[in-house]
């Protein structure tokens, strides 16, 4: 043991680095009160070692010297070390910590976890190092079971909004690949209020084809909330939320996966929604071709121009409407071109 406690003083910071991953396997060979007691105290010292290598090591090493420790010294003594290691002044060591933020609450009780280690995610989320940011992103989603719902929304939704503005594609890839877990623990609802204008900015961004791949992909689940969800008005929202992305995704993913979820969002057993699709169809109308106007939309709307709720056969009466006056513009602009270029080879 005096070994070791001398390697963590020599003079070489590579020796003090591999001292300190020693301490922490030694506590595989030790009783957990030895451990405590002799290396415990060496580690926390070397948290605040003058080289930063040292420091980073701690840093990796925490989430095992959690485990060794219990949960007691961990909310007591670790805790304190995690602090001071993710507002470290060199990036290195902030990019480690900020690696283990997830795993490491996992270790705490919610209580702790949002009042200590919260304020350094968001502090983290902003940092001037778009490796640190990174890091953080790549592993914050994963703090939203662990403080659940309430604690979630009120100082994460900041932080996933700042991270999806992020001026860095690895951070906005980060957050907009992990969007399924959004939703599942703040629910569509809120995440098509609070970050849907955001995710429908990134898809507009074309050389980020990672992102709108990522969003592509939650696509699905979303259809999933029409279909299954029981309350008819977050049907409706979901559906308004693919509204937004419709425009931005284009034609062909519209066609393939927004415009059959709400053909089929025609038949639900609530007049609102059916007016609903209405709307919504006659907006899709305006971002698909005019081959799936025909084919598709025009048929539903006739089918809901001769529903039994008189507001559902209102908005499918003005959908139409609009839909044949774009189509007689279009008409008509064809004709005048056709017109135009007839007079000029004739001259």
């Amino acid at each position: 043991m005096s070994m070791i406690k001398d390697l963590t003083k020599d003079d070489q910071y590579s020796v003090r680095s591999f001292a300190v991953k020693s301490c922490t396997n030694l506590r595989k060979l030790l009783e957990p009160s030895v451990f405590v007691q002799e290396l415990l105290p060496i580690i926390v010292e070397s948290a605040q070692d003058e080289v930063w290598p040292v420091r980073c090591m701690v840093a990796d090493q925490l989430l095992e010297l959690c485990d060794a420790v219990g949960p007691e010294l961990t909310r007591t003594v670790i805790v304190k070390a995690y602090v001071h290691l993710v507002r470290d002044k060199v990036v290195e060591v902030r990019t480690t910590g900020a690696g283990k933020v997830t795993k490491f609450c996992q270790r705490l009780s919610p209580e702790i976890a949002f009042q200590h280690i919260l304020p350094c995610v968001k502090a983290l989320s902003s940092d001037s190092s778009h490796y640190v940011r990174a890091a953080v992103s790549s592993d914050i989603v994963g703090l939203a079971p662990i403080l659940g719902k309430d604690a979630t929304i009120e100082p994460l939704l900041p932080v996933f909004h700042s991270l999806l503005k992020d001026s860095s594609s690895e951070v906005r890839w980060n957050i907009t690949s992990k969007l399924d877990q959004i939703n599942q623990e703040i629910g569509i609802e809120l995440l098509s209020q609070t970050l849907l204008a955001d995710i429908v900015e990134l898809t507009a961004v074309r050389h980020s084809w990672r992102i709108r791949h990522a969003i592509i992909e939650f696509i699905p689940i979303m259809v999933l909330n029409v279909v299954n969800d029981k309350y008819s008005l977050y049907r409706m929202n979901v559906l308004d939320a693919l509204l937004n992305l419709a425009p931005v995704m284009g034609s062909e993913i519209t066609c393939s996966q927004i415009l059959p979820v709400t053909l089929a969002a025609s038949k639900d057993s609530v007049p609102n929604c059916r007016s609903y699709v209405a709307k919504v169809l006659k907006s899709l109308a305006s971002v698909v071709d005019q081959s799936a106007v025909e084919k598709s939309i025009r048929p539903c709307l006739y089918e809901l121009k001769a529903d039994s709720d008189p507001e559902v056969v209102y908005f499918a009466k003005e959908a139409l409407q609009e839909i044949d006056q774009v189509k007689d513009q279009r008409g008509l602009g064809s004709l005048c071109w056709n017109w135009k270029y007839k007079v000029i080879g004739q001259n």
